[in-house]
């Protein structure tokens, strides 16, 4: 009995069924570079997407298993909620309008947006404008934002026309032919969104015919202010799903926004010689300044090969993934509206010497704001001091350079004026607890204001923290960023910071 046994466990059939007994009983670990995140694809309930929407499911869901991530799909907008999407790396917005979602809808796709994650924006979720909007609804203005400032306007009929590839080195469209052709309806808007995004493709209006000419007519783009968002104009025919193009680009649209490319700055084709990760603040009064300093952190990434991510809060990469990055520049971010966990994380990060540090002006609003207790590490960090106070009407000033020797000075001039600035006050200085670089002469401050230190450092580093660290604090007004004394500083502390 044992011989008859042992020569039936010899089969080739028992080997086989062996074999796949025991594979099935452990884990299946991912190959090596394999992506793992999950895609949230809501879309549109409305009835005129329907042979699109139906058809798109098993076509994205193809996308998906073929790449790596995960599809959920769904019509169902109330999943937009903030526990749910926290699961999700990217947002798919597949013609789902955005009045067709509730305030609290949006208030979480928002939330998911400037936390740093993915968006993805099909066709019909570009109808931005008053006129689809019905009391007591609201207008979501700050989609309009999100969407370059631009408000839809009727289309022509669906007709074959050009898409013309305008940026063939980014991620979204490096894999796509110079121009293609694609039969679809062609979404106009009020004006071109070109001065606020980066356009990554346009249509060609000679190739079609037109409802109103825009003459410049972005139809692919990105947003630069919301990190990892792309809007893809076209995609309202059902034959978008059979267009390898049109499959390449939103496979590529996803794979970006979920941040898992090896994105180099435009025009480089090497590897970054380091990364930055860039927390700001957007809107009111520092939008300005904050603005001008994307863009020339784009162009400076793209001169000196480095990398750079932009968030508008201190979230997920902060809490998780902040020692990835050389630099973290704090954007006039103030030191308030941090989770813990986003604390701890940027305490070690300083206190290890993990990265290095770059701080701007509101950075030093330390004190208790909005409901928020001051965080005394930070506090510390910075000398020790509390915010006192500020000149509101803005005034301009002599910067004095003390440390001409310092990398952070090196080819800055030994004295410059900085117009219309606030100059913090604080409760204390902080100079017995910082190394100060540089100071302004109160007595020269044009208008002259009262509100003074008499000692008033306003760049400076704290030597007592293992990464390196430079705090500003001029940073204002969007005009610092014609100051070649400045830009020079700014360049400079960034390669410091990043040890280069």
């Amino acid at each position: 009995m044992l011989k008859i046994m042992i020569e039936i466990m010899m089969t080739r059939s028992f080997k086989f069924l062996l074999i796949v007994f025991i594979l099935s009983s452990i884990d299946f670990i991912a190959p090596a570079g394999a992506i793992a995140c999950k895609v949230l694809v809501v879309a549109s309930a409305d009835p005129d997407h329907n042979p699109m929407i139906i058809k798109s499911k098993a076509f994205i869901e193809k996308i998906g298993s073929e790449n790596n991530f995960e599809v959920v799909f769904t019509r169902d907008a109330s999943v937009i909620n903030d526990k749910n999407l926290s699961q999700f790396q990217v947002f798919v917005q597949l013609h789902l309008a955005p009045f067709d979602m509730t305030a609290a809808q949006q208030e979480a796709l928002q939330h998911f947006i400037i936390q740093g994650k993915g968006w993805v924006g099909v066709h019909a979720a570009g109808l931005t404008g008053t006129q689809f909007i019905k009391p007591p609804a609201t207008y979501w203005q700050w989609f309009e934002k999100l969407m370059g400032g631009i408000v839809y306007s009727p289309h022509p009929e669906k007709q074959t026309g050009t898409v013309m590839v305008e940026d063939r080195r980014h991620p979204v469209t490096k894999n796509l032919p110079a121009s293609f052709s694609f039969y679809d309806e062609w979404y106009e808007f009020d004006k071109s969104p070109r001065p606020n995004v980066h356009v990554l493709a346009t249509a060609d209006e000679t190739s079609y015919k037109q409802n109103k000419p825009m003459g410049d007519h972005p139809i692919i783009w990105t947003n630069p202010d919301f990190n990892r968002v792309v809007y893809i104009g076209i995609g309202h025919d059902t034959l978008a799903c059979t267009d390898p193009n049109f499959t390449i680009l939103l496979r590529d649209a996803i794979l970006w926004a979920a941040d898992h490319t090896a994105s180099t700055p435009p025009g480089n084709s090497k590897s970054p010689e380091f990364k930055t990760l860039v927390l700001t603040e957007r809107g009111g009064q520092h939008e300005g300044f904050v603005a001008a300093a994307l863009e020339w952190l784009k162009k400076k990434a793209a001169e000196k090969n480095f990398e750079i991510k932009v968030i508008n809060e201190p979230g997920e990469e902060v809490e998780r993934n902040l020692s990835k990055y050389a630099v973290f520049i704090q954007l006039d971010y103030p030191p308030y509206r941090w989770s813990d966990n986003a604390k701890a994380a940027f305490e070690r990060y300083i206190e290890e010497g993990r990265g290095g540090w770059v701080g701007f002006h509101h950075a030093t609003l330390l004190g208790e704001f909005d409901g928020y207790p001051m965080w005394k590490w930070f506090s510390s960090f910075m000398g020790g001091i509390r915010f006192e106070n500020y000149i509101a009407e803005t005034a301009s000033g002599l910067i004095n350079v003390e440390d001409k020797k310092h990398p952070v000075m090196k080819g800055v001039p030994a004295s410059f004026v900085v117009k219309d600035d606030e100059f913090y006050t604080f409760d204390l200085n902080p100079r017995p607890n910082v190394h100060v670089l540089a100071n302004v002469d109160e007595s020269t401050y044009q208008p002259a204001s009262q509100i003074k230190m008499g000692d008033h450092p306003v760049v400076w580093v704290n030597e007592k923290m293992k990464a390196r660290n430079v705090y500003f604090l001029i940073g204002h007004d969007g005009t610092l960023f014609e100051n070649n004394a400045f830009k020079i500083m700014v360049d400079n502390a960034i390669s410091w910071a990043a040890g280069k």
